[in-house]
């Protein structure tokens, strides 16, 4: 895990990198981030800044990010029941479009992310600011998911589409 804190947070970091897996979760709770109880993080899950909570039995696979953006940032919320794939990545900060001179992209603009209960989300997905998945979702490896997902539906591709409907859970 990896931290742009400074002081004793990073010293935190690498303290529960050397521990062993079960004492992950008392780790990220003492730098601020919520873990759930039966939730395993992988240790090489990389973490911005601390305003991610997760829910209770939440399996995060290998190299996942979750970005939340420095300052102002936002947040990103797992509930219940979740099962995150490898090199999944979160991202709360976007920027407004200029329309006026110098740059295309204009002011800092953070948003949560908010990942509902009993959801999967494939291997190197994508998921963008201000994105709800609902409740017994799917999200297929490699989507790119720009706007909510409905509950129980399965989506996939770039961007990401609903692909089917699911048995309610």
């Amino acid at each position: 895990m990896r931290f742009l804190d400074k002081g004793w947070k990073k010293i935190i970091a690498v303290i529960i990198k050397l521990l062993p897996q079960k004492y992950t979760n008392v780790g990220l709770n003492l730098l601020g981030i919520r873990v759930g109880n039966n939730s395993t993080i992988s240790k090489t899950t990389y973490f911005q800044t601390n305003r991610v909570e997760i829910g209770n039995n939440v399996y995060i696979n290998k190299f996942c990010e979750f970005h939340t953006g420095i300052g102002q940032g936002g947040r990103i919320i797992i509930e219940d029941d979740c099962d995150i794939a490898m090199g999944v990545k979160f991202i709360c900060e976007t920027h407004e479009m200029c329309n006026g001179g110098g740059r295309r992209a204009g002011k800092d603009v953070y948003k949560t992310i908010h990942i509902k209960e009993k959801c999967w989300i494939g291997a190197e997905v994508l998921i963008l600011p201000g994105v709800t998945i609902g409740k017994g979702c799917v999200v297929a490896a490699g989507a790119i998911v720009t706007t909510d997902v409905e509950e129980n539906t399965m989506v996939a591709g770039v961007p990401a589409r609903i692909i089917k409907r699911l048995p309610v859970l």
